[in-house]
């Protein structure tokens, strides 16, 4: 029988495209997501593909979507974007429901559970070294506060039968089914697209990168190894030649967007600088990304331009 995997958030930004690489290498999939299926339209005929609608707030659906689950990607959380929710509903969301799925899913039988969380919990770090696993924290926003907290509880319940892996993401750019510009290089492109200016606050300090793709590799990468090597663990998911400065990731985005007008704020700080190692990953699972900016850049110059003509298409056949 098929390894089914519970994808919380499947429908949005990563889940869209996990969702379709766990289908394509034979897993069955369910996906519990609070917005509609129209990311997944394609596989809503595919007999290994179920998708559930509902909050992860909400027990019984939870319940529900946990029955004959075998493991859990939980993706599903309040992203920081362009408008901040109440640092209330990040906690309930982000902490309290990651608390109710984790405890549930004991008596459920699911074996695996893999939280997703950000190399943001780190803060900042000294430009001159490197943050790795087992450094100590310093969550400088409400998301962030949650996932340490949501980082600590799960760890806390691995155990022989019950493998949990956190997985903190670097900052992730490229193109999805279900896009989203809130994270820095996506929305960087987004303007220098559609509003030919960008403004780059901080513009000295240090992100690590990741794209999309070599996320959903990551999560296949962990769903496959031995429980014994990931069971309880942490892992960095992105790459060491990934970790930039802000104004080297604008110099990159004009070389495809040429016409763009960049105002630098370096009055601002920004309460984000760090860069981060990405051994650990390397070393005890094999996993490399393999993107690079460039590759995200294009990507999305590419499949904007294509969206924008295929809206014109349609606004003249009207």
């Amino acid at each position: 029988m098929k390894m089914r995997v519970l994808v919380t958030g499947g429908a949005g930004y990563i889940g869209s495209k996990l969702v379709s690489s766990l289908l394509n290498t034979d897993y069955r999939v369910r996906v519990l997501d609070s917005s509609g299926p129209e990311s997944l339209s394609s596989f809503l005929d595919n007999a290994s593909f179920e998708f559930l609608k509902g909050d992860i707030r909400d027990k019984d659906i939870v319940s529900a979507s946990l029955d004959g689950s075998d493991a859990v990607v939980h993706l599903a959380a309040i992203v920081p974007g362009e408008r901040f929710p109440p640092a209330e509903l990040i906690h309930e969301v982000n902490y309290w429901a990651t608390r109710l799925i984790v405890d549930l899913c004991p008596e459920k039988g699911v074996q695996r559970f893999i939280l997703v969380s950000s190399c943001g919990n780190y803060g900042i770090t000294d430009a001159s070294r490197f943050g790795k696993e087992d450094d100590q924290l310093n969550p400088t926003s409400a998301y962030a506060e949650s996932k340490v907290k949501a980082e600590e509880y799960v760890l806390s319940c691995a155990n022989e039968d019950f493998c949990i892996t956190v997985l903190r993401l670097a900052t992730v750019f490229g193109w999805s089914p279900r896009m989203s510009f809130n994270s820095m290089i996506n929305a960087f492109v987004r303007d220098a697209f559609v509003k030919k200016s960008i403004i780059v606050y901080g513009p000295s300090s240090w992100r690590p990168f990741v794209h999309v793709d070599d996320v959903v590799e990551a999560l296949l990468y962990v769903l496959r190894a031995p429980k014994s090597s990931v069971s309880g663990q942490v892992f960095n998911v992105g790459s060491n030649s990934l970790n930039y400065r802000k104004i080297q990731v604008i110099e990159m985005i004009r070389k495809y967007f040429p016409q763009t007008n960049v105002q630098l704020r370096d009055d601002v700080t920004d309460p984000r600088s760090y860069k981060v190692s990405f051994d650990k990953i390397n070393k005890l699972l094999g996993f490399q990304a393999t993107r690079n900016l460039e590759d995200g850049i294009k990507e999305m110059k590419q499949s904007l331009e294509n969206t924008e003509r295929t809206n014109r298409l349609k606004e003249n056949s009207c």
